[in-house]
């Protein structure tokens, strides 16, 4: 069944594929496209997982924010929450 994320007002398909092209963890394609898909990568699992869906969906709200500070913001905010006790209840339950 599939996902569906919105982001001000816009929606993506959130989609877990097995494999992205070189090294990446995930993507996000632009508001403007027809469909557009969020990919964070099957096997991300923990607070790297929240890190990367953060990311992705701050790529979302803002599609013209700096790659660093998108980083920088996601890796921040995984932290504190995952300090803060977040975690992922599927991913609990049935890896």
């Amino acid at each position: 069944m599939a996902h569906y994320v919105t982001i001000l007002g816009k929606t993506w398909r959130l989609i877990h594929p097995a494999k992205l092209k070189d090294d990446d963890r995930g993507g996000c394609e632009p508001p403007d496209r027809r469909d557009p898909k969020i990919r964070v990568k099957r096997c991300l699992r923990g607070e790297e997982r929240l890190e990367i869906y953060l990311h992705e969906m701050l790529h979302a709200a803002g599609w013209h924010i700096d790659e660093g500070f998108v980083t920088d913001f996601a890796a921040d905010v995984a932290r504190e929450l995952w300090e803060l006790g977040y975690r992922h209840t599927q991913e609990e339950t049935n890896g």
